[in-house]
């Protein structure tokens, strides 16, 4: 099919950008001396810079912009502007240490704008427990409940080296094939453009020694907001999203 070459070929320019910043972004964590420092609660036996979800961000939004154009799909639109404020708000977070309450209240706030604004959410469990489509009431705590969920998860493993952005990768590859099938090309373009993103870092963090870096709050927020929105998409009963 056409636009699966075209998901391809974005997720190979996705690739380009974030290997061409990936230095840049490295040099202004080492300078402002953004390190995530070990403690009891890490695996890292020395300080490891930040600031690896810049990059990552730079590679999904060039790409998704081009993918906006060519198909016109509004719900891209306010993923990539969910995307944009989680990204703000984590850095935020690793340059000033935010509230966990604020950071949590704007995470669940952004999760029912993407619910809210794409028409995108868990409606139904498909006969699981002898239940299908959901009252609209269910439908809301419950995708916020997994949004939110998700984007915390993946915050929570970036300490291990490649474990954030091999779940990425892995997750986006299988989305991105799912919405292949179902015939959603703007959807397999942006999931395709995440899983070619976040394999410079990966292969930064995982064997890079003098390069290694981690996401950050602002990476892992961000990827969490993406992987929710694409989980949306997937559960919605008859999505429209292309």
């Amino acid at each position: 099919v056409h636009y699966v070459w075209f998901a391809v070929m974005m997720a190979v320019v996705a690739f380009a950008i974030v290997w061409l910043l990936f230095p840049y972004v490295l040099y202004y964590a080492r300078r402002r001396r953004l390190y995530d420092s070990p403690n009891y609660r890490k695996l890292q036996r020395r300080p490891v810079p930040l600031l690896g979800g810049v990059a990552v961000y730079g590679g999904i939004l060039v790409p998704s912009l081009i993918v906006l154009i060519v198909w016109q799909n509004s719900s891209i639109s306010y993923m990539l502007l969910a995307m944009t404020i989680l990204l703000v708000l984590g850095t935020m977070d690793d340059l000033y240490d935010l509230s966990p309450l604020l950071k949590l209240l704007i995470e669940f706030l952004v999760v029912l704008a993407v619910v809210y604004l794409n028409g995108n959410s868990i409606d139904t469990l498909h006969g699981l427990f002898g239940i299908g489509i959901l009252p609209v009431g269910w439908q809301y705590a419950i995708s916020l409940l997994a949004g939110v969920g998700i984007i915390n998860a993946i915050n929570l493993i970036d300490g291990v080296d490649g474990y954030s952005s091999g779940y990425t990768f892995f997750a986006a590859v299988l989305f991105g094939t799912v919405f292949a099938l179902a015939g959603m090309p703007g959807m397999t373009s942006i999931s395709f453009i995440v899983a070619g993103a976040v394999v410079p870092f990966f292969l930064h963090n995982v064997f890079g020694r003098k390069s290694k870096m981690f996401m950050g709050d602002g990476g892992t927020l961000m990827i969490g907001t993406l992987i929710s929105a694409f989980l949306f998409s997937i559960l919605k009963t008859g999505s429209s999203c292309s």
